[in-house]
């Protein structure tokens, strides 16, 4: 039975979302069970409680791992159609470049009044997310370079990162949560716009598109780089992966991975308290 590509790809929707579910079920337990080895004793990180917490989520850790591979052969076996780059079509660009064309002061007085409101309402957003920007990178440093925050009192230094963590984070969330509203709120006045713009040039008799008359070299080269889009993609990924490889194998070889390994070991189990 062969399936069609909307069955493919609701099949690598529903996966997807088993795939991040198990991802995020399997973060959450390796933060629980550090945080039960952290208030297990004074010296509690070492081989054998890390053994012993840990093989109690071993068994999520293993599904997870073999999601991945299933993951693997499952686009391998259901590929879907790419859907072809939009980075230059971006709504960003097309409003853009469909407001270069539009005269607002011809365009009919509601429309044009629409296009303003939709802009006006795009730079608010703008404005406050750079306040939550702003506030988010200046009230956390207040915090954490004020010796009183942290008196390490009885050499608890691993309570008091841990509390430094949680505060930063408490001033992340805000600006965590008002960047997906931004984006969200943004992309529906940009749709709104470009249909608004749409409106405009129609009633003014302008194509929406028209193809382009330069013969400038930039211009051919865009139209080369346009037309031989997922060849050349195709050649820098392929590329990119290469000079991975080549380097992970030229570590491997020159004992580069070995030196990375006993650093991080080193750092993790004596710089920041997990040793």
């Amino acid at each position: 039975m062969k399936l069609t590509e909307k069955s493919k790809k609701r099949i690598h929707l529903g996966f997807g979302i088993l795939m991040s579910a198990m991802l995020v079920l399997v973060g959450i337990l390796f933060i629980t069970s550090c945080y039960s080895i952290y208030k297990s004793g004074q010296s509690p990180f070492t081989r054998e409680s890390i053994a012993r917490a840990f093989s109690k989520i071993a068994v999520w850790v293993y599904i997870t791992v073999s999601l991945v591979i299933v993951g693997v052969g499952v686009s391998i076996a259901l590929p879907t159609e790419g859907e072809k780059l939009k980075g230059a079509r971006s709504l960003t660009v097309l409003v853009k470049k469909l407001s270069e064309r539009v005269d607002l002061s011809g365009a009919d007085g509601q429309t044009a009044e629409k296009i303003v409101k939709e802009r006006k309402l795009r730079s608010i957003l703008g404005y406050v997310r750079l306040t939550l920007i702003t506030l988010s990178a200046v009230l956390p440093l207040i915090f954490l370079l004020n010796p009183a925050n942290f008196p390490a009192v009885s050499g608890e230094y691993n309570a008091e990162i841990l509390h430094g963590m949680l505060v930063y984070l408490a001033f992340l969330a805000p600006l965590f949560v008002y960047e997906v509203v931004y984006v969200i709120l943004r992309d529906l006045s940009l749709k709104r716009e470009h249909a608004l713009l749409k409106e405009a040039l129609a009633s003014s008799g302008i194509c929406e598109t028209r193809e382009s008359s330069h013969s400038c070299v930039i211009c051919k080269a865009a139209d080369y780089l346009k037309k031989n889009e997922k060849p050349i993609v195709l050649g820098v990924r392929i590329a990119l992966v290469g000079c991975a490889v080549a380097f992970i194998v030229m570590g491997i070889t020159n004992g580069g991975m070995a030196d990375v390994l006993n650093k991080a070991i080193k750092i993790c189990t004596e710089c920041i308290g997990l040793g």
